[in-house]
């Protein structure tokens, strides 16, 4: 129920895989929010990727100049599944509609 997902719920979202190439592996793409604070550093650790990557992808010469709110596409392997960890005012429901309504599952 995405009506019933509370901070620190652990999910799996399934995501297709576009198969677009990005350092020689095939990815699907994943929009990222940036949050108040964040680095590129941290996000590329986050998602297990490299600074240069989310760099060159989203078309970013200065990493300083990341904005709250800023939308980041991050590459993420193909057929992989990720754990996103829900904070609070996290909107998963509206997230998961915009995605394309991908189905969201609880681990637990």
């Amino acid at each position: 129920d995405p009506d019933n997902i509370t901070a620190g719920d652990t999910l799996w979202i399934p995501l297709p895989c576009s198969c677009d190439m990005v350092d020689g592996n095939s990815v699907m793409h994943y929009a990222h929010i940036v949050e108040s604070g964040s680095s590129i550093e941290a996000i590329a650790q986050e998602y297990g990727t490299t600074q240069q990557s989310l760099l060159t992808i989203n078309g970013i010469k200065d990493p300083k100049s990341l904005l709250a709110g800023q939308l980041l596409d991050v590459p993420l392997p193909g057929s992989s599944d990720i754990s996103y960890l829900i904070r609070k005012h996290t909107q998963v429901k509206e997230a998961a509609l915009a995605a394309g309504g991908y189905p969201l599952f609880f681990v637990k």
